[in-house]
């Protein structure tokens, strides 16, 4: 669902996180890199001291622990393991365990990660002599999470490590640290899956994983692992403004950790705090960029979680009107995932071919008939990207009067949604998304070459099957449909419904220009005068940067 010239500096970049706001907490001032595995700068400062542990030992576990809770979980392991090799306490092999092992963005590691934690946790069980009483409960809480064999039902496992973390926090319920990671260890026994279709809690253990964070938070509200995990833990729920703060606050915690520079836009693009969403990604992009190109590339992720800030930084310079600045972001994520991705791979998901077509999105939103019209047709196997080519195309010609090839190209991407070869895309529904493609093409001619209101109910329809896609961050559409419901009524002289159409989106995407736009001039055109002037004046705001002028909600 900022600025263009980026910072390539983390100096810099840090300098613009702290423009808006507190001094940096106390922590490392650069990288070490003269170590077989580098140290790295802006990890913030979360410590957390164990037995048997060297000073420099103790800063690999440190900074481990660190990328765990900012998912960077490849370097963590990296990180772990190196504080095994110089120290071999029990504790450093708990650090392995942890890493190795599932967590929210993967509840199902490969059988080699497997593998490598139950050695782990293994070895921690038998070094645990030497260690403390607190850290043998954390030894033996974590092997409650593994099996000798990998291949062991995971559901099983997670739930009895979560018995035992919840357990373990509430024996320390002054350790930080032990209530975080009870947390994520519930969370991970059902993965995103927390409130229901209208933001309401879906069990009891929704309520005690908010509460339980927010205990957390109480205790220190700069800890990096208790504002990410609250950020995933509400982003679904119907009161997301006690987020805000935290979301805002999460950079600074450790702003060497790209994804949780990004992370607060998951809130602040819902929240309507659209310019500090997309400068988030932006400088998360630019934080990625100091790692990608490095020699030593271990561990490191140019592919998802620097795509993912791209991505979402294209989406909420939409909702601001800064088509420059999306433009750029989505050929730059296009670019990334044809050198990133191999073509086999492609063809075999929707989900690289989602980030390809962006580009093609992006000059729909903003009205870019020409530059759709030169755009080449893709690669046959590429099934999602073709049927958006098709859709994209069909627009240019709708707009610019060609009623017969946009007819074509409507039944083209139909054609395409009913295939099925059509590869996945995850959580969210291909199938679904080219058939919300198709409606809303039907629509669209309908609208401009036959009645706009034999459109209204295609464009209902289309409402429809978007309010029922999976809920993703950014939104998996480009364009919420009902600001083109909302323009269509205009065009249809029902400028009241217009009105509802209106309000419906600026509920789910509060103050969005061009939503607030169209409401302007549905108040107008029913002679509400003095409430247009405070829609006006909320409209101007919100479109202080864009660069485009609207004539209506829709090109």
């Amino acid at each position: 669902m900022s600025r263009t010239n980026r910072c390539t500096s983390l100096l810099i970049a840090l300098a613009l996180l702290l423009a808006a706001g507190a001094p940096a907490l106390a922590e490392e001032e650069t990288n070490t890199t003269d170590l077989a595995v580098p140290l790295h700068a802006k990890l913030g400062t979360v410590s957390y001291p164990v037995s048997g542990a060297s000073e420099l030992g103790q800063q690999y576990f440190d900074q481990g622990l660190r990328l765990v809770y900012a998912f960077w979980m490849a370097e963590a392991r990296r990180s772990f393991d190196e504080a095994a090799r110089l120290d071999d306490n029990a504790m450093s092999h708990w650090g392995r365990a942890l890493a190795y092992g599932p967590y929210l963005n993967q509840g199902s590691p490969p059988e080699d990660q497997l593998e490598t934690a139950w050695e782990a946790i293994t070895r921690a069980r038998e070094l645990s002599a030497a260690a403390t009483e607190k850290e043998k409960a954390m030894i033996d809480a974590l092997a409650a999470r593994y099996a000798e064999d990998p291949a062991a039902e995971r559901e099983p496992l997670d739930k009895a490590y979560h018995k035992k973390a919840r357990a373990l926090a509430e024996a320390y319920p002054d350790d930080i640290d032990l209530q975080v990671l009870a947390a994520a260890s519930y969370m991970n026994t059902t993965r995103w899956n927390y409130w229901d279709d209208d933001g309401k809690p879906l069990n009891d253990g929704t309520l005690w994983l908010v509460g339980q964070i927010e205990r957390a938070l109480e205790m220190d509200s700069n800890h990096p692992g208790a504002i990410h995990y609250y950020i995933h833990g509400v982003e679904a729920s119907d009161n997301l403004a006690r987020a805000v703060p935290h979301a805002r606050n999460l950079p600074r915690t450790m702003p060497g950790a790209a994804h949780l520079v990004h992370m607060g836009a998951h809130i602040l693009i819902q929240t309507g705090n659209y310019d500090e969403a997309a400068d988030f990604n932006l400088d998360a992009a630019a934080v990625d960029e100091l790692y990608i190109g490095m020699p030593d590339q271990e561990g490191r992720y140019p592919v998802g979680s620097y795509q993912h800030n791209v991505h979402f930084a294209w989406s909420a310079a939409q909702f601001e009107g800064r088509s420059a600045v999306a433009l750029q972001q989505a050929y730059k994520l296009r670019d990334k995932v044809r050198v990133q991705v191999g073509p086999n791979r492609i063809a075999e998901s929707s989900r690289p071919q989602l980030f390809l077509t962006i580009p093609l999105f992006a000059q729909a939103r903003f009205g870019r008939w020409n530059d759709i019209m030169s755009e080449p047709q893709p690669r046959a196997e590429y099934l999602f990207e073709t049927a958006i080519w098709h859709y994209v195309r069909g627009l240019a010609n709708s707009a610019t009067g060609d009623v017969e090839n946009a007819r074509e190209h409507q039944q083209q991407v139909a054609a395409i949604a009913a295939d099925e070869n059509l590869p996945g895309m995850g959580r969210v529904s291909a199938k679904d998304m080219l058939r919300l493609a198709a409606t809303a093409l039907e629509a669209d001619i309908v609208s401009r070459h036959d009645a706009p209101e034999k459109a209204i109910p295609l464009l209902e329809e289309a409402v429809n099957i978007q309010d029922n896609l999976a809920y993703t961050e950014p939104p998996p559409w480009y364009i919420p449909m009902r600001q083109t419901l909302g323009a269509v009524l205009l065009e249809a002289g029902q400028p009241d419904h217009a009105e509802v159409a209106f309000r419906e989106d600026l509920r789910d995407w509060p103050e969005n220009g061009w939503s607030l736009f169209g409401l302007l001039e549905s108040l107008r055109a029913q002679g509400k005068t003095d409430e247009a002037n405070r829609v006006q004046r909320r409209f101007l705001r919100a479109w202080s940067r864009a660069d485009i002028v609207l004539t209506a909600a829709r090109f």
